[in-house]
């Protein structure tokens, strides 16, 4: 069996940096399923938060997380 080579799946971008919320399009080059999906900042990042992660397949199928935290009843 040949080892799987993952760096042609790799999708570089530059992170928007700023206090307000970003929206952020990245064409991954998937052939075939996407099985994991990382998201790896630079060594000296720091304060990085993602509200939310939208994946479209090519045929037009969605699959999206929230990861926005409601705020504490009173």
């Amino acid at each position: 069996m040949r080892p799987i080579s993952y760096l042609p799946n790799v999708a570089q971008f530059q992170w928007p940096a700023g206090p307000e919320w970003h929206g952020v399009k990245v064409h991954l080059p998937v052939r075939g399923r996407l099985i994991h999906l990382r998201i790896l900042p630079g060594r000296n990042v720091c304060g990085i938060g993602i509200q939310s992660i939208e994946l479209r397949g090519a045929s037009g199928s969605r699959q999206a997380w929230d990861f926005e935290v409601a705020a504490p009843a009173p």
